[in-house]
């Protein structure tokens, strides 16, 4: 959606039920821009619809969601995209408030192991890192 400006969820989902790129402008092509994005991949290779669904969800979607996931950022799909900084702080942002309540989880946890140094998984484990704390730095600095 950063690159296609008004895709949206539904539009991107219709993908799979089209077999030729022409059909599909047709119907959706006024309700979002730089439709060539869309059908290229990264390496500049044209994609028929269904292909494109099943290339960006891979390539966009899952890379964002553990790229996003492991570090706060959307840095290495960003820099795969060809995204400025600027484009990439948006994209994160846009990324970020989609999934607030699983932010708000994940600020909670960060901020919970800076101040414990441990971090209770759903599965019932403790995980103990000190090296994450607050404490630690300071140690660290001097």
């Amino acid at each position: 959606a950063a690159d296609c400006e008004g895709l949206n969820e539904g539009i991107f989902k219709a993908l799979r039920q089209y077999d030729k790129v022409e059909t599909f402008l047709e119907r959706y092509g006024s309700s979002f821009a730089n439709h060539d994005r869309l059908f290229t991949n990264l390496k500049g290779e044209p994609l028929g619809p269904d292909k494109a669904y099943k290339y960006w969800r891979t390539e966009a979607g899952k890379n964002s969601n553990f790229n996003y996931w492991f570090s706060g950022w959307l840095a290495t799909i960003g820099e795969r995209m060809g995204w400025s900084q600027e484009k990439t702080k948006l994209a994160t942002e846009m990324y970020r408030d989609r999934f607030s309540v699983a932010e708000a989880w994940r600020v909670g946890i960060v901020e919970q192991v800076a101040r414990n140094g441990v971090v209770h998984l759903p599965d019932g484990h403790r995980r103990v890192r000190w090296e994450a704390t607050n404490e630690w730095m300071l140690a660290f600095k001097q």
